[in-house]
């Protein structure tokens, strides 16, 4: 298994996928998690690639993957829209909210 690495900042708003070698750092993303809430990558009909971070039925980002963007990339952009929402409040929406909806996590019968 490849370790996960961040890409600059610069490289992601340029588009190229310059690696700087260094552990890509998720605090918000784990913190989220441990705070009850849920971070879903993949599929989310009728998207093709997404990054939602909820706790609930709030959102806090609703990202899309861009072309050739790769997931560790759409990944630190989910950890930067959470860094955002922590410091100013700003859900970061790339999502038309009107075109989705969250449905509470189903918890399965034993």
């Amino acid at each position: 298994m490849s370790e996960i690495r961040t890409v600059s900042l610069d490289a992601m708003s340029g588009g190229d996928a310059l690696l700087t070698g260094e552990p890509l750092v998720l605090s918000h993303v784990t913190g989220l998690m441990e705070a009850g809430g849920q971070i879903t990558l993949g599929r989310v009909e009728p998207f093709e690639s997404a990054a939602i971070a909820a706790k609930g039925r709030k959102v806090f980002a609703a990202l899309t993957r861009r072309e050739g963007e790769s997931a560790e990339q759409l990944l630190h952009r989910l950890e930067q829209a959470l860094h955002r929402h922590a410091i100013t409040g700003v859900v970061t929406q790339e999502i038309d909210g009107q075109a989705f909806g969250l449905q509470p996590p189903s918890t399965r019968r034993r």
